[in-house]
């Protein structure tokens, strides 16, 4: 079941963006929009849709045109992301739907962090800006990307038809290859496969962002309004787990470490349904909601988590 949403990186949405753009009078909403995702992905236009919705005097629209200054400045500062941009087939490739991206570590090529984007086919900011902020580290890079309902639990495609081949080719590749050390990572609607990942695959260590650990079978079932129990339904029924018996009793050492937002009811729920679990550390972030990726890159924080996660794990 696809996913459609007009906040879904990808060429659809560059398609929508550029429409959107080229309008002499845009509503509020679309520059709204235009503006949002500027932000999120670092491009050119942010304070021309800016300039044009400051000009409504609205206090509200200024409290949000000052927000997603912050975002798209921050974003835009990222070493290497302008370049970037530039660079056609490698955006083409970190915004293609669905297929996934690798490169080989230029420092520390046998540390392997695999990635599992959203099903809005980023990590809140954009795959390429993701990726810009990652190179630094020199380790080699899997981004997954499963653009459905399913959140990898059907098919991680590009990799395998169900999730346990994916998990085995994964595997595989890994020890072909010579990864020594693999680390994952995940956010939101991604954070329960990548967990489960975690346990099918040899990991050293995992940073969860919004993360889901429970999609069993029950009436406390809520992952969220984009997994509903009527897509959990169309899942196969080995991968509905509660995850932290699991995590508590698994055999590999795997260091844990999960953001989430103190104003976000269901991502707290998730993240602490995990506490107490020996190599399992919860990170509340004040005043934030879902969105805790951000939340991280604006403290300046983000690439210091993921430096810790494959360094000091």
């Amino acid at each position: 079941m696809r996913f459609e949403s007009p906040y879904q990186h990808g060429p659809a949405q560059r398609r929508l963006l550029a429409g959107l753009d080229a309008k002499p009078d845009p509503s509020v909403k679309q520059l709204l929009f235009l503006a949002a995702e500027s932000a999120a992905q670092g491009f050119d236009g942010f304070e021309r849709y800016a300039a044009a919705l400051e000009a409504y005097g609205r206090k509200d629209i200024q409290r949000f045109v000052d927000w997603h200054r912050t975002i798209w400045q921050t974003v835009r500062a990222i070493p290497g992301l302008e370049a970037m941009l530039d660079d056609t087939p490698l955006a083409t490739a970190l915004y293609a739907i669905d297929k996934p991206y690798f490169e080989i570590g230029a420092v520390h090529p046998d540390k392997l962090l695999i990635v599992f984007t959203t099903m809005f086919n980023n990590f809140e900011i954009s795959n390429l800006a993701l990726l810009a902020l990652l190179r630094p580290l020199g380790v080699s890079l899997l981004f997954l990307k499963d653009g459905s309902r399913f959140n990898y639990l059907n098919v991680i495609p590009g990799i395998g038809k169900d999730f346990e081949s994916a998990a085995r080719r994964i595997a595989a590749n890994n020890a072909r290859n010579g990864f020594r050390e693999v680390y994952i990572s995940g956010f939101s609607s991604s954070g329960y496969a990548s967990l489960l990942m975690t346990m099918a695959v040899p990991c050293t260590a995992y940073l969860g962002f919004s993360i889901r650990s429970d999609i069993s079978e029950g009436p406390d079932f809520n992952a969220g309004e984009h997994f509903t129990a009527e897509i959990r339904d169309q899942v196969p029924p080995s991968l509905h787990h509660d995850l932290a018996p699991m995590i508590n009793r698994s055999g590999q050492a795997v260091a844990y470490r999960l953001f989430y937002g103190s104003l976000n009811a269901l991502d707290k729920r998730h993240a602490r349904h995990l506490a107490g679990i020996p190599n399992v550390v919860l990170e509340e972030l004040e005043g934030c909601y879902h969105g805790t990726v951000v939340r991280r890159l604006l403290d300046g924080q983000l690439l210091a988590d993921f430096r810790s996660l494959m360094f000091e794990a």
